[in-house]
Formats: C-alpha cells, structure tokens, sequence
C-alpha cells in the first residue's frame, strides 16, 4: 500500500486564500504540485516561507509525521506555482534533498 503524504506551506503576512492541488505524475511517479490564490491552478502563485512534503504514518501508528522534502525561497520575491517533488524551482533551494525511498512508493 502506498503511504500517504501531506505538505505543509508556511506563509507569512496578510492573509490570503490559496489552493493546493497534485496536478500529475511526472514519468519517474513524482507528483507535480501547484499552488495557487483561486482553484484549479488558475490564477498566479503565492509566496511561501516553506515547502515541505511529509510522509504520513499509517492511521494507528505512533510513528510522527517525517519531512521527506523540504525547500525555502532564497527571496521575497520568490513565487511559488508549480512544483515536482525532488526539484526545487527557480528561486528556492533545498532545506532537505528528496527521500528517494519515497519516489517509487507515490504511485504503488
């Protein structure tokens, strides 16, 4: 069974409203993410202070929540649309490299 995961975005300033989708899946299984201020991708994408993705651990496990990607912008004026999972966009960097164990299990 694959493992689900989540992601977390930290933003920091006004509030604003701003939609998270996995738009695919790239040919090695990696998701494709897009954030965006209205739904389906459609409108520009947000500052973010954080990017994480975490895997999520089965429903009665005690296991915690585990980073298995991490990155940051390297400026404010850093946007964030779409992102594949194991590359980090221009204007960001890695806070965390991919957990490739987890490349494989996205798409099981």
């Amino acid at each position: 069974m694959a493992p689900l995961f989540a992601v977390m975005l930290a933003l920091s300033g006004c509030p604003s409203e701003w939609h998270l989708s996995i738009k695919s899946l790239d040919k090695e299984g990696n998701p494709k993410f897009c954030v965006s201020a209205a739904p389906g991708c459609s409108r520009p994408g947000i500052w973010v202070s954080l990017f994480d993705v975490l895997e999520v651990p089965p429903k009665d496990s005690e296991k915690p929540y585990r980073v298995v990607w991490s990155i940051t912008p390297m400026s404010k004026e850093a946007t964030l649309k779409e992102v594949t999972y194991g590359v980090p966009p221009s204007g960001y960097k890695e806070e965390r490299g991919p957990d490739i164990s987890m490349r494989d299990r996205f798409i099981k």
